[in-house]
């Protein structure tokens, strides 16, 4: 098919095959005729209805995405609950890691069969301990006296490099939100966002792209907090699509035991900020 023979011209012809066998039926001729037809214009008719997927079983759509400044694949694929993979496949792209603002990317929405889970796995299986010379872990995940606790604290040396866990994209570099002090949010492939909290200086700003490893910031005690550590935290969505902080341990420690998790929206207006950013 042409490439310039865009929806528009697809959906006028549609809306013209469907008025043909409106007429066909009303003056009597055979039925046949009208479904010869809408099989001839099949690819005008799914601009009407949808694509059917047979991976799971639900409509799917195609669009048409115009790459922004500071797009990924990995961030557009979440957006639009697709793979990095797809997007390559779609658009016949040789270099996968690499795309141009202003390029336009076909997309099948919603084709993503991995669950966020699934995610996570694979993304973990990447990181690294985010404190340079290791530190001494001082606080874990979970309940605790003044509430609960969303991530692990790792004491270090004020001064000492906070190192970005995965590479990634910052989206967030300031220190205004309540408890936190100096703080970078990270957001990684898939749904995975890392947060660095309580640093002396942050070393990054806002958009700029880092690379796993990077020093992102300097060990801390600023917001609440009673002496110089890393507060970490990892971030993601359930099955349900629920923002979730993950102990970040078994992660971190390639353990084989199950992470636990709890809903928390505070840091969720500033992710869903940046989706509407990047959309």
């Amino acid at each position: 098919m042409d490439k310039n023979y865009n929806q528009k011209d697809m959906l006028s012809q549609s809306r013209g095959v469907l008025k043909l066998c409106w007429q066909t039926v009303i003056i009597g001729k055979p039925v046949v005729t009208c479904l010869l037809l809408v099989l001839c214009f099949n690819t005008s008719c799914s601009t009407i209805l949808g694509t059917y997927s047979e991976s799971n079983g639900r409509s799917t759509k195609q669009i048409n995405y115009t790459v922004k400044s500071g797009d990924t694949l990995s961030a557009i694929a979440s957006r639009y609950r697709t793979t990095p993979a797809q997007i390559v496949k779609l658009n016949s792209l040789r270099n996968s890691s690499k795309i141009y603002v202003g390029q336009v990317l076909r997309i099948k929405v919603g084709v993503q069969n991995t669950t966020p889970r699934q995610a996570m796995k694979v993304e973990a299986s990447r990181m690294i301990w985010p404190v340079q010379g290791g530190g001494t872990l001082t606080s874990k995940f979970g309940r605790r006296k003044s509430g609960f606790h969303d991530g692990i604290d790792i004491a270090a040396k004020t001064g000492t490099p906070v190192l970005a866990a995965h590479d990634g994209r910052v989206i967030y570099a300031n220190n205004k939100l309540r408890g936190y002090g100096n703080l970078i949010i990270l957001r990684g492939s898939g749904s995975i966002k890392t947060v660095y909290g309580h640093n002396d200086r942050l070393l990054v700003g806002l958009e700029q792209r880092v690379r796993k490893g990077q020093k992102i910031a300097e060990v801390g005690s600023t917001g609440k907090s009673t002496g110089p550590h890393l507060h970490f935290e990892i971030r993601t969505l359930d099955n349900r699509g629920r923002h979730i902080a993950v102990d970040p341990l078994p992660i971190l420690t390639r353990s084989n035991k199950k992470a636990d998790y709890r809903v928390n929206n505070n840091i969720t207006a500033i992710i869903v900020a940046d989706d509407k950013k990047h959309r």
